[in-house]
């Protein structure tokens, strides 16, 4: 009897530990990701498509604590029933419905996220590898030297509204069947502690690993490693460090913690089809359950501002200011511009003579 009350008791101050975890983890990742917003409204050198998408993910990273918080909310409401009955109506519709709906937000913040990463990585992979430079006309460098700035990217007023829109309407397609068709998957954010407790449609959670994670994550590495290889055939030819480099090595460190917890996530689904087809299962889920892999994935949400801050400068200076890396690559462009120029001229008045 006592060793019943002890074991009950230390579940439940181990309850309130992970409900303390997640009241701290949502306060840091909305603060952190909000000051992503003041550091590209004062930067015009940021204002270009890959930091818009930045800032979605900042917003997706936002919203998914605030579900986690709701899912944390509703577990906690489960375990008292005299407050579950005085909050939501005895009628079962009622929370199968609030479950279609925070299974359909689930899933929707969960994909959206690989989407714009997808996205930002054939963005990064069709644009040019280095930033452009201003031109260095004999006015230029009369009035200005070789003191002349980074130029401010310059894009099709096309590209950042497909960039945000596209994976909003792919993360919205993937999610959308869970409340149409009423097909509902359980929710964990603590441990051992489930809710909306429903068998899921494997043919369904099948068609969401693949769609939104598997091909993403397989076409996200593929992206990558041509980005590496592009980026060693640039600095074989003279320029390797600037901005667009940053970003993509930025890509490529917050793909690689999302890209795991997606794999974690689908451990369970691996198991029920290896069950289905006789085979042994793995032993990963025992130490990946949904209540700690929901945990990971949303610290990586406090990964973002940070790899942020510290990979790319213009995000640290709260002022107009382009990358260092860029300057220095715009003024040593333009000096040899300058001395291209010189030649031409000196050239032309010997040609004169």
């Amino acid at each position: 009897m006592n060793g019943s009350v002890e074991n009950s008791g230390e579940e439940e101050l181990v309850e309130w530990v992970w409900v303390a975890g997640y009241s701290s983890l949502s306060t840091l990742v909305i603060i952190f990701n909000s000051i992503l917003f003041f550091s590209v409204a004062k930067n015009s050198f940021l204002h270009y498509s890959t930091h818009y998408t930045v800032l979605a993910m900042a917003v997706r990273n936002i919203l998914y604590m605030l579900v986690c918080i709701c899912i944390l909310l509703l577990t906690k409401l489960e375990e008292t029933p005299s407050v579950w009955r005085e909050t939501i109506s005895a009628d079962s519709q009622e929370s199968e419905l609030m479950c279609e709906i925070l299974s359909c937000l689930d899933t929707f913040l969960s994909s959206l996220l690989m989407f714009y990463l997808l996205g930002l990585a054939g963005y990064m992979f069709c644009r040019s590898p280095n930033p452009p430079i201003s031109p260095a006309s004999q006015t230029t460098l009369k009035m200005y030297g070789l003191n002349s700035k980074a130029m401010r990217i310059r894009e099709g007023v096309w590209q950042a509204p497909l960039l945000l829109l596209l994976p909003l309407l792919c993360a919205l397609l993937v999610s959308l069947p869970a409340p149409l068709l009423h097909m509902p998957h359980p929710l964990s954010v603590i441990p051992g502690k489930v809710v909306c407790n429903t068998s899921p449609n494997i043919n369904y959670q099948t068609s969401i690993a693949t769609l939104a994670f598997c091909l993403p994550i397989i076409t996200l590495v593929l992206l990558i490693i041509g980005l590496s290889i592009r980026r060693c055939l640039s600095c074989t030819g003279g320029e390797c460090i600037s901005s667009f480099c940053k970003e993509e090595i930025f890509l490529g460190m917050i793909t690689f913690p999302y890209s795991l917890v997606s794999v974690a996530k689908i451990i369970p689904l691996l198991n029920n089809h290896l069950q289905r087809f006789g085979l042994d299962t793995t032993d990963l889920e025992g130490y990946l359950n949904p209540g700690i892999t929901r945990a990971v994935e949303g610290s990586c949400g406090l990964f973002l501002p940070i790899l942020l801050y510290c990979l790319l400068p213009p995000y640290r200076r709260f002022s107009s200011q382009p990358d260092t890396s860029d300057l220095y690559q715009s003024k040593r462009d333009i000096y040899r511009q300058s001395l291209s120029t010189g030649e031409r001229l000196s050239q032309v008045s010997e040609d004169m003579i």
